[in-house]
């Protein structure tokens, strides 16, 4: 009788997990999957702010393989010079003292590390496009006073982004 019930609890957890992954292939198959930064909560944010990121993992037939590495920030519509291309957003780069607009696939945008004393913005899901100053980081946990309440939250680190005042 053990037996039997160990099996079943293998049997069942097993299922469980099937139904995980295929609820996540659903999830990241489907339109309505998509970056952060397309939320409306955070173009909303966006109007006059931006968030910068370093560049990263581009494959070496990208368009855009000359900037690894650099710094980039995102671009207010007001501001834009180009379109972005589908699922793509506009950064500015600045390359040898020349900034330039480009259009990019965000998975390529890694953000900064949020900094104590810095305006942030949430990007986790519930609080997604709350703004606050980042008032502790200790151990991938942020401490945020959120605006205008005042009130503290606390976050995972990869939740939070920095906002610079354009």
């Amino acid at each position: 009788m053990r037996k039997a019930l160990l099996l079943l609890g293998a049997c069942l957890k097993h299922l469980v997990s099937l139904l995980e992954n295929f609820q996540m292939l659903y999830v990241y198959s489907t339109a309505a999957w998509k970056h952060w930064l397309f939320a409306e909560e955070i173009q909303e944010r966006l109007c006059d702010e931006s968030i910068p990121f370093n560049i990263r993992g581009l494959p070496a037939s990208s368009p855009h393989i000359r900037i690894e590495g650099s710094t980039a920030t995102t671009v207010p519509v007001a501001r834009r010079k180009i379109d972005p291309q589908p699922n793509e957003v506009v950064v500015s780069v600045s390359q040898k003292g020349k900034v330039t607009q480009i259009s990019i696939d965000p998975s390529y945008l890694v953000p900064w590390a949020p900094s104590k004393g810095n305006k942030v913005l949430i990007i986790g899901y519930h609080w997604i496009g709350q703004v606050g100053k980042l008032v502790e980081l200790k151990h991938g946990c942020c401490t945020v006073e959120l605006e205008p309440s005042g009130a503290v939250s606390y976050f995972k680190d990869e939740d939070v982004v920095n906002v610079l005042k354009k």
